[in-house]
C-alpha cells in the first residue's frame, strides 16, 4: 500500500512497484489507510514523510501499536533535508527508512526479502533465513544443518526476529512480543537474553545475525558482517 498526499507521488511510485511485479493498493487520506491495512492485510505500508506534517509518524504508532496490524511492514520514504526524520520514524516502530532520493533498487530489494521471508515458511511452520532454520510447531532451531539449543525466551527473541527480518524493534516491543503477559522486564534483561540468543546462534561458528541499533534497540541482519 501506498499512502501520500501526492497524486504525482502516488502514480509514480505505482509505476515502479507493478513494473517489478508488485500488486498497489493507494491512498491519500491517512484516516482511511488503517481501515484498509486491517482489510486487506498488505505485505507493506510504504509512506511518503515530509518534515512539515506529522501524519507518517502518527501513521507508524498507529499501525505498530494495533495488534492486527504491527506485523505490517511500514517503509517511510523521507523527504530531502529530513534527516531528522530518519531516527523519530525507528523510535516509532518503522521497519525500514529511506531518505530521499534513494536508488529504487534498494527499495525493491527489500520488498523481495519481505516477499520470499513470507513465502519460506512452509505448511510446517517453519522460518528460514541466513542458515536459520526456526521450526514454530516443533519448537526446534538448526543452523547450517546443526541443532541449536535456546531457551524459551531465545527462541521467542528468535521467532519474532525471523518474522520480521531488517526490523529494529525497540526493547519495549520485545518485552510486549516475547515476555509472557504481566510479567516485569527491565531493559537490562533484554540486553542479557539478546546475549544468550548471539551465543546459542555463534556456538557452531556462525557470524552474529543480530544487529544492535544503538539507543534503540535490535535487528535481524543476516548480511551483517563481524
Amino acid at each position: 500500500m501506498l499512502v501520500s498526499p501526492s497524486l504525482d507521488f502516488l502514480l509514480f511510485m505505482k509505476h515502479m512497484l507493478e513494473t517489478d511485479g508488485f500488486a498497489v493498493v493507494l491512498a491519500k487520506d491517512p484516516d482511511e489507510v488503517v481501515e484498509r491495512v486491517e482489510m486487506i492485510k498488505p505485505q507493506a505500508v510504504i509512506a511518503e514523510c515530509r518534515a512539515s506534517s506529522t501524519m507518517c509518524r502518527e501513521l507508524c504508532i498507529q499501525l505498530k501499536t494495533a495488534h492486527s496490524t504491527r506485523l505490517i511492514a511500514f517503509i517511510p520514504l523521507i523527504e530531502p533535508g529530513a534527516e531528522a526524520l530518519y531516527l523519530e520514524m525507528i523510535q516509532a516502530g518503522a521497519d525500514r527508512p529511506f531518505h530521499r532520493p534513494f536508488e529504487p533498487i534498494k527499495l525493491l530489494e527489500y520488498l523481495r526479502t519481505l516477499s520470499a521471508d513470507r513465502q519460506s515458511s512452509d505448511q510446517q511452520g517453519t522460518l528460514r533465513s541466513g542458515g536459520i532454520e526456526l521450526n514454530v510447531r516443533a519448537r526446534r532451531v538448526r543452523r547450517d544443518g546443526l541443532i541449536i539449543n535456546l531457551g524459551s525466551l531465545e527462541f521467542n527473541l528468535l521467532q519474532i526476529f525471523l518474522q520480521n527480518p531488517g526490523r529494529v524493534f525497540r526493547r519495549e516491543e520485545l518485552i510486549a512480543l516475547g515476555w509472557p503477559a504481566n510479567t516485569f522486564v527491565d531493559n537490562r534483561t533484554v540486553d542479557v537474553r539478546i546475549g544468550l540468543l548471539r551465543r546459542s546462534l555463534r556456538s557452531n561458528g556462525g557470524t552474529d545475525v543480530i544487529r544492535t541499533v544503538r539507543g534503540i534497540g535490535y535487528a535481524f541482519d543476516a548480511d551483517q558482517q563481524d
